[in-house]
């Protein structure tokens, strides 16, 4: 019995948005608008995490690892605004620095496949061949 290989991922880095990425996009934004009506604030904790899903899955294409820890700053500093314990300013502060060292950090490791990824990475392709 012969058995298929699974075919190698095809080398594809930069900027990416697939068909599943355009339905998420869609229902976020309904969301977000739906949501304005009930609340503000959970209308535009919606939209923030559809932004950085977008930038951390499209643009910048970040590992799972710091995704989940965006996450789980994201969602104490929802919790912490929502019981008065910290401001919307900061509540969005602490979330974009975050956002903004996670981004930095991987756009300096060896397998970085995001946006500018010539210029952050340029032995990617390399990398990529030996992998």
């Amino acid at each position: 019995m012969q058995t298929k290989e699974a075919p190698d991922p095809k080398f594809a880095p930069g900027f990416r948005l697939l068909k599943h990425d355009k339905w998420a996009i869609g229902i976020f934004t309904i969301s977000t608008i739906v949501f304005w009506k009930a609340s503000p604030l959970l209308s535009f904790c919606s939209f923030m995490a559809a932004a950085h899903f977008f930038l951390f899955c499209n643009v910048f294409r970040i590992r799972r690892l710091p995704e989940l820890i965006w996450s789980a700053v994201f969602l104490t500093t929802v919790y912490l605004q929502s019981r008065g314990h910290l401001s919307l300013m900061t509540m969005v502060t602490v979330c974009e620095l975050v956002a903004l060292i996670l981004i930095a950090v991987s756009i300096r490791q060896k397998d970085y496949h995001g946006i500018l990824w010539k210029k952050f990475n340029p032995e990617l392709e390399s990398w990529w061949k030996l992998k």
